[in-house]
């Protein structure tokens, strides 16, 4: 233990100063014993005075680093007045903005993910509209309706309904494309798809298959 160790070493170098003082005026053993006596005591003072605080900092410098709480920062001495009070009032701001600058990180990390966590959904739930809605008249497509025809009639097989499928096109649609162009034919397919969306109820399944092709699925 370095109590054990600083006794050894203040004995050693007693005896060697004691010896030296033998061998140059001839002392006695009190002579020896005396300056063991008072370079333990000088070595014991400092220990007390300068080792023992240092230590007592650092202890609770460990304890405070692995608690990470603020409570812990109550374990450094920083109500002391001497070099020791110092390094713990220093240590203390030190580790007070550490551990606000941490909590602060943590909390724009969670801040961060629970965005991102939303922008995800939300460009998940656009992007499986638009996987299954026609883009020109944003009924359903044939994704749509292969996503969602055996549920369909699954459910009316159970409840014992009834399910009527329409199925409807334009006729002459190609020579409409041909004499007033595709814009045209396109504004004549919303209309059409507008139609449709208006005469039909909530439950209904309208869905443009290609072209100038359309579905709706009417259960019960």
């Amino acid at each position: 233990p370095p109590r054990t160790a600083a006794f050894l070493v203040a004995s050693v170098l007693g005896c060697g100063v004691g010896v030296l003082t033998m061998s140059l005026d001839r002392g006695s053993l009190p002579v020896i014993v005396g300056l063991t006596v008072l370079v333990n005591v000088m070595i014991w003072l400092g220990r007390r005075l300068i080792c023992h605080p240092i230590e007592s900092v650092l202890t609770s410098w460990d304890r405070v680093c692995q608690d990470q709480r603020p409570g812990t920062l109550r374990l450094l001495p920083v109500h002391r007045v001497d070099e020791a009070g110092q390094i713990a009032r220093a240590m203390y701001q030190l580790t007070s903005v550490s551990m606000r600058d941490g909590y602060e990180a943590r909390q724009l990390r969670r801040t961060l993910d629970h965005r991102v966590a939303r922008a995800t959904a939300a460009a998940t739930r656009q992007l499986t509209h638009m996987a299954m809605r026609d883009s020109l008249t944003d009924l359903g497509n044939r994704r749509f309706l292969d996503e969602n025809l055996d549920a369909l009639v699954q459910s009316v097989l159970d409840s014992r309904g009834t399910l009527t499928c329409l199925m409807m096109d334009m006729d002459n649609f190609k020579s409409v494309n041909d004499t007033l162009g595709h814009a045209q034919g396109d504004e004549l397919l919303i209309f059409l798809a507008n139609l449709i969306r208006a005469c039909i109820r909530k439950e209904d399944y309208a869905v443009r298959l290609g072209g100038d092709e359309f579905c709706v699925l009417l259960p019960s």
